[in-house]
């Protein structure tokens, strides 16, 4: 497989994951009764999910370096990986009482999700395009620190 390739389904199935966590989400909001008549938009749920793509993307792009250069293609590393991300970011974005419970419930939902579509063959066999995939991860991995970093900062 080659390079691009490759980072195209490592993308995808990024938003897919995200994409699905969103709404999961999205639709917790109506758990509690006391939901914002302007939340039962389905599309809030995009922009929900389009937030947690751009806060998890530093843990879930250092994920998914570390499994593609180990070439670690078990489900339960995405899983555990999606939980604690997942965890961290539900303390942080502490809505309501029950959202670090969510982060790590619907964590291995998600990571189970990333795998099914790109963990499952993380690493590639040949030595020049893993290391052109790792370049190109650690890069995109950079660049969302430097655009999300600063955004973290001010959350609390």
């Amino acid at each position: 497989m080659n390079t691009a390739k490759r980072l195209a389904i490592i993308l995808l199935a990024y938003a897919l994951s995200s994409l699905v966590t969103g709404y999961v989400v999205w639709a917790s909001q109506f758990l509690d009764g006391k939901e914002d008549v302007g939340l039962r938009n389905p599309g809030f749920g995009l922009f929900i999910a389009l937030l947690v793509a751009w806060f998890a993307s530093v843990p879930a792009g250092l994920t998914v370096l570390v499994g593609e250069a180990k070439d670690w293609r078990m489900w339960w590393y995405y899983s555990a990986a999606g939980s604690f991300i997942g965890l961290v970011l539900g303390m942080i974005f502490n809505m309501t009482w029950f959202f670090p419970w969510l982060g790590l419930g619907f964590g291995p939902v998600s990571g189970g999700f990333y795998w099914a579509i790109a963990g499952r063959r993380s690493g590639a066999e040949d030595a020049g395009e893993r290391r052109a995939i790792l370049i190109a991860m650690g890069a995109i991995t950079l660049l969302a620190a430097l655009f999300t970093t600063p955004l973290m900062m001010g959350v609390r």
